[in-house]
């Protein structure tokens, strides 16, 4: 979008990791730059930096937040993934909880695949919704 490209459903899910780092760190993203220079920045493939893996950083959410600002935007996933992804989290995420396990350890990220696109029935099992 900053190129002027058309605007569509990869933007949003671009500005999405960008909230998901957020919620991770507690932090702002790109402090002390201009608008412009932020521009530039995106422009030019820099993103916030990842913070290590640890209890507190699941490497399923680092990933889901990288694969969302993946820097072609044809590569991210479409939202509906993003929700399938984040299900998976949180049923983990209160299975440990529910038997008092900690979450997997984390583990080295590798090039993960590009996430599938669900279909509406893996959505509506998943979510007991439907989207539209």
């Amino acid at each position: 979008m900053l190129q002027s490209q058309l605007y569509s459903e990869p933007a949003d899910v671009y500005s999405y990791a960008i909230v998901l780092w957020e919620l991770l760190t507690r932090k702002l993203p790109y402090k002390g730059l201009t608008a412009p220079q932020v521009a530039m920045e995106v422009s030019k493939g820099g993103r916030p930096s990842v913070p290590p893996l640890s209890a507190d950083v699941p490497a399923a959410w680092v990933t889901l937040m990288t694969q969302c600002w993946a820097d072609e935007p044809a590569r991210r996933p479409t939202f509906r993934a993003v929700l399938l992804a984040l299900v998976a989290l949180q049923r983990e995420l209160s299975a440990c909880a529910s038997n008092g396990a900690n979450p997997a350890p984390p583990v080295a990220l590798a090039p993960a695949p590009h996430l599938p696109v669900p279909s509406e029935a893996e959505l509506s099992a998943a979510t007991g919704c439907g989207l539209r």
